[in-house]
């Protein structure tokens, strides 16, 4: 499995085992193993391309058209919309098809990225990125999920996050404010940056590069070597902030990754 398949994949599902199990009860936070395949999914998020998902599909080996309907079959049981992944590398060629037989259909695709850990000049203005402490976990919950538009109760669940085994986690300070937060998974050597945000009256003001450079040095720091992150794919029409700051900081487009969603029976 390429790298920047293999980190996002650990990420994701170390970020599901960290949901308190309390809330994950509550609003039906689920990490499984479904035909050798790690599935996600959130029963009060049914359909969101970044949590109800199945990871790594055609990667460690051929896709397998019944491994496909259990999926499918797991998924449809919670009433949650199915996004699946397919790399460049997917094997096999077949797999679009076999998805489209299955009523998927074509999603925003995303584009990875990667990058060496060269470091970022420090940021030229007020700035101050500190890393977050279990403590103070609420201020990061609260900039993601406000930064993403997302429930309340998920900044419950990403505030489980800091002090959590791999993972670093920031949170940009501007005269002693927290407007931005961001974080990355560690792993065999590479890095996973994921959850980078920035409260709306705050955009424009470089917060998002000082929170690339504090995790770029950062990740030097444990011995990474690869650095990877993802967004969606530019389309006409649609300009991403997102993207063009990915670019900025030094990152290079590596390949499209093209999504396909089957929606869940609801109601």
């Amino acid at each position: 499995m390429p790298v920047s398949e293999a980190i996002e994949l650990a990420a994701v599902k170390d970020l599901f085992l960290a949901a308190p199990a309390q809330l994950a009860a509550q609003h039906g936070i689920e990490v499984a193993e479904v035909s050798g395949l790690t599935v996600t999914a959130v029963r009060d998020m049914p359909s969101n391309s970044m949590l109800d998902r199945v990871l790594g599909v055609g990667l460690e080996a051929p896709a397998d058209e019944a491994a496909l309907d259990e999926i499918c079959a797991w998924f449809e049981q919670r009433g949650v919309d199915l996004f699946v992944s397919v790399a460049p590398v997917a094997r096999p060629a077949a797999l679009p098809a076999w998805l489209a037989g299955r009523g998927f259909e074509p999603a925003w695709a995303w584009m990875k990225f990667v990058r060496g850990v060269v470091p970022l000049p420090e940021p030229e203005h007020a700035l101050v990125v500190e890393h977050v402490e279990p403590a103070d976990a609420g201020a990061f919950g609260r900039i993601v999920t406000t930064a993403f538009g997302m429930p309340g109760w998920v900044g419950e669940w990403l505030a489980a996050l800091p002090g959590r085994r791999g993972w670093t986690v920031h949170v940009a300070r501007e005269d002693g404010i927290a407007v931005g937060a961001a974080g990355f998974y560690v792993e065999g050597g590479a890095a996973y940056f994921t959850l980078g945000s920035v409260l709306p009256e705050h955009r424009g003001k470089g917060v998002q590069r000082a929170l690339f450079a504090a995790r770029i040095r950062d990740a030097a720091a444990l011995g990474c070597e690869v650095l990877v992150t993802d967004t969606g794919v530019q389309e006409p029409g649609k300009p991403s902030f997102s993207y063009a700051n990915i670019l900025r900081v030094g990152f290079e487009e590596q390949y499209a990754r093209p999504n396909y969603v089957r929606r869940a029976t609801r109601g």
